[in-house]
């Protein structure tokens, strides 16, 4: 004889596909927001020392030189 689902299992096996479906686009949304503010925190990363050297100079201060540049400093 032929099973007949019930109705709530039918309902949760859609619900359930519905929440998978829905949790794939979540998280894909949220790796490309996580990549985004990646690129964006490497930017500031690489430019933001550059910024506050060159505000520091027009501002008529005197960078301090990093500890590899005194190394090879007392080697010459």
């Amino acid at each position: 004889m032929g099973e007949k689902k019930n109705s709530f299992k039918l309902l949760e096996e859609e619900q359930e596909k519905d929440y998978t479906d829905n949790i794939d686009k979540i998280k894909k949304s949220v790796d490309g927001n996580l990549g985004g503010l990646s690129f964006i925190t490497n930017i500031i990363d690489v430019y933001f020392a550059r910024v506050v050297s060159y505000v520091v100079n027009v501002s008529g201060g005197t960078e301090e030189k990093s500890d590899d540049e005194n190394v090879s400093d007392r080697a010459e």
